[in-house]
């Protein structure tokens, strides 16, 4: 059996009739070029192609020897209860459509004359893999939801439309609750004022997919005042087939000192001028001729370390094209009320996870590091394939005025 190309789907084909099936084989390959056909002319020899070679989905006639359709499906939902089956037979029986559907048949088609039907096996074929798959992914994610609610390492919570659709023990206890009276309470409800505004503007933007995940330290409060400070980790996901927002929540000590009103940027006075910090973490990452550093403020002055800017830098430059950056843009540019960093470069889909939340844990993100300790609001935002930004809000500049942030 040859090969498929990456990205086809292996379709098993089985017919006691090697001339249909050779051209059922041949027309449905025709018909759809997603589609790699394998074949088998009887159920026997069916079960060990499945069980020597990865495949999609098996069309199967009904009326063979030995082994009939109904047959190969028993004994195909015993050993590969997933995947997908489609009955394909000239038996336009009610009883044995009837049978099928018992006996947990993905589909029923009828072989009629004409070439048109193979575009609606194929169709058919499509759809019965899609749908196996996104049940699949959703077992999944309920199966890590459940883990991550069940342990009590960190505070895990679900909203939607601005409540609280899910929480775990250890989210209840963060903010001084009982689990129960976390359900359907609303976000607002555990945020100081000061923060209230700009979380419940967070979560519509995660919502209406605008952004794709985000990290910031906020200020809750618990029901006798008391305050605490946590930095959240949150992603867009689905819940109940509608968008919410999955948050991972953990306490932390205060925000790191910004820089005091008479101007004095850290409570060391140190200061760092965004485009020396840019320069200085691109040359670390002995980028290629042709890789390209932009930097649209040369006096922007950030109330940081220089040391941990440019650590910043070189993490975003990293995590997103790794070292010695070749094909890839990185822009710098203040906006009103911090910055953004843009990095643009083919190599971004392959080095670059943008989904947070992917595989069986969350995903550490090393540029969360600075932010957090500077109180800065991390705004991760897929534009394409080949760019990811990353906006960075709440940031103290030195030259400020009031040097505490450009707040909104």
């Amino acid at each position: 059996m040859s090969a498929p190309r990456p990205g086809r789907l292996t379709v098993l084909c089985v017919d006691d009739d090697r001339a249909f099936l050779d051209l059922e084989s041949e027309l449905l390959e025709r018909q759809a070029d997603d589609i790699h056909p394998v074949t088998a002319c009887s159920g026997d020899e069916a079960l060990d192609v499945l069980a020597e070679h990865d495949v999609d989905c098996v069309v199967s006639d009904y009326d063979m020897p030995g082994r009939n359709g109904l047959d190969l499906l028993e004994a195909v939902r015993a050993r590969y209860p997933d995947l997908p089956f489609v009955l394909f037979t000239g038996k336009g029986s009610e009883e044995i459509a009837s049978e099928a559907i018992s006996a947990g048949v993905t589909d029923y088609l009828q072989k009629e004359t004409g070439t048109d039907q193979y575009e609606l096996l194929a169709n058919t074929v499509r759809n019965a893999v899609e749908h196996v798959r996104e049940a699949t992914q959703r077992e999944r994610a309920e199966q890590w939801y459940r883990q991550l609610f069940e342990q009590r390492l960190v505070g895990v919570a679900i909203s939607q439309g601005g409540e609280f659709v899910q929480a775990n023990q250890k989210f209840a206890d963060i903010f001084g609750r009982e689990r129960e009276d976390v359900l359907g309470l609303s976000v607002e409800a555990v945020l100081a004022p000061a923060d209230r505004e700009r979380v419940l503007d967070a979560l519509v933007r995660r919502e209406e997919g605008a952004v794709d995940s985000v990290r910031y330290v906020v200020t809750g409060m618990r029901p006798d005042g008391e305050r605490v400070h946590v930095e959240v980790n949150g992603g867009r996901v689905d819940y109940g087939g509608e968008p919410a927002i999955l948050g991972l929540l953990r306490e932390v000590d205060a925000p790191g000192a910004t820089a005091a009103p008479d101007g004095d940027a850290t409570e060391s006075g140190e200061t760092a001028n965004l485009a020396a910090a840019a320069r200085a973490a691109w040359q670390t990452l002995d980028p290629h001729a042709d890789a390209v550093l932009d930097v649209d403020d040369a006096d922007a002055t950030l109330a940081v370390e220089e040391a941990s800017l440019v650590a910043f830098f070189e993490e975003i430059v990293e995590r997103t094209v790794g070292l010695k950056p070749g094909d890839c843009t990185l822009t710098v540019a203040t906006t009103d009320d911090g910055f953004r960093v843009r990095v643009e470069s083919p190599a971004v889909v392959d080095t670059l996870s943008r989904d947070l939340y992917a595989g069986s844990q969350p995903r550490p993100d090393p540029v969360a590091g600075v932010a957090t300790t500077h109180g800065w609001d991390v705004l991760i935002t897929g534009i394409d394939d080949t760019t990811v930004e990353y906006v960075l809000e709440r940031v103290a500049f030195a030259d400020d005025e009031d040097a505490t942030g450009r707040e909104t």
